[in-house]
C-alpha cells in the first residue's frame, strides 16, 4: 500500500493528560484535531481562500480547475476530501464524543475561512456558533450513551468558562447514580436490546417449530450455528432449513445417509 493510502494512527492518553499538572486536555485535543483535519481535508465546490502551511491565508485561484472542467466536460472540484477521520476511545464512549467535537470545531473553522465568511480558522469557544455545535454534540452524545451504556454521557463537551460537571459531593453522587444506571442496564436490560438486534438482522427467524427468542438461554448458537452442539441446540435453527436450504444434522454421517436416502427415492421415482 502506498504511504498516502495507509491509515495514520495518533494516540492520545486523555487520562494521563488530565492528571498532569503542566498539560492541558483541550489544547492537546485541538492540536490533534488540527493535524487530523489537515490530513483528510474537506470538500468545497467554490473556495474563496486557502489555508497554507503555517496557518496563513491566501486567495484561492480556481482558473485552472474551471479550465479543466470545460476541457474535460466533467465537474472538477478544486477542493475535495481525501480521507476519513475516526475517533475511538478504548474504554470510554463519552471521551470519544469530546475528541470528535474538537475535530468538528476545527473543520468548521477552516470551512468558514475557505468560503470567505471568516478570516481566522480558530473559533472563539464562547461564540454562538460554537455553543450551537456544543448543543448538537451533547445531544448526540447523550443519545448514543443511552443506547450503548444505558445512561446519559459522563463526560460532556463544555464551552469556555462553562462547567458541565457538578462540583463537590453532589457531583460525585450524580456520577455514582449514572454508574448505577449503566450497571443496571448492562446487567438486566441489554438482553432485550440484543434480542431485538438478532431479530432485526435476521440471526433469529421466527417459526412455529422454533423456540421463542425469549426462551433461549443465550444467543451463542444464533451467531455460531455451524457449531455441532447436539440436537437440542440445533432445534432453534430448524427454520433455516426451509429458508436457506441448510441441513442441520448432528454429524456428517447422518448428512451422508440423508443424501443417499434422497438419491434412492429419486431412483425409485425414475
Amino acid at each position: 500500500i502506498d504511504d498516502q493510502h495507509k491509515i495514520l494512527y495518533c494516540a492520545l492518553d486523555y487520562s494521563h493528560i488530565s492528571k498532569h499538572r503542566n498539560l492541558n486536555v483541550s489544547s492537546s485535543l485541538n492540536d490533534v484535531a488540527t493535524w487530523s483535519v489537515n490530513q483528510t481535508g474537506f470538500f468545497c465546490s467554490y473556495p474563496q481562500w486557502k489555508i497554507v502551511e503555517g496557518g496563513s491565508i491566501e486567495p484561492f485561484e480556481a482558473d485552472c480547475h474551471q479550465h479543466l472542467s470545460k476541457r474535460l466536460g466533467v465537474p472538477f472540484f478544486p477542493m475535495e476530501q481525501i480521507g476519513i477521520l475516526r475517533t475511538n476511545c478504548i474504554d470510554c464512549l463519552d471521551r470519544t464524543n469530546v475528541a470528535q467535537f474538537s475535530s468538528g470545531v476545527e473543520a468548521l473553522g477552516q470551512q468558514l475561512v475557505v468560503m470567505g465568511i471568516r478570516s481566522s480558522p480558530k473559533l472563539d469557544p464562547s461564540s454562538i456558533i460554537v455553543r450551537m455545535l456544543i448543543d448538537m454534540y451533547v445531544e448526540i452524545g447523550d443519545q448514543i450513551a443511552l443506547q450503548y451504556g444505558g445512561s446519559e454521557a459522563h463526560k460532556k463537551v463544555a464551552s469556555a468558562g462553562e462547567k458541565t460537571n457538578v462540583p463537590g459531593q453532589l457531583g460525585k453522587h450524580k456520577e455514582l447514580l449514572t454508574s448505577i444506571r449503566r450497571y443496571y442496564s448492562n446487567a438486566f436490560t441489554d438482553r432485550l436490546k440484543q434480542d431485538a438486534m438478532n431479530l432485526f438482522l435476521g440471526y433469529y427467524v421466527p417459526s412455529q417449530n422454533n423456540l421463542p427468542l425469549w426462551e433461549l438461554d443465550n444467543d451463542y448458537y444464533l451467531h455460531n450455528f455451524h457449531v455441532n452442539a447436539g440436537r437440542g441446540a440445533l432445534q432453534s435453527m430448524k427454520s433455516y432449513e426451509s429458508i436457506f436450504g441448510v441441513n442441520w444434522n448432528d454429524s456428517e454421517e447422518e448428512n451422508t445417509a440423508d443424501q443417499e436416502k434422497s438419491a434412492d427415492e429419486r431412483g425409485r421415482i425414475d
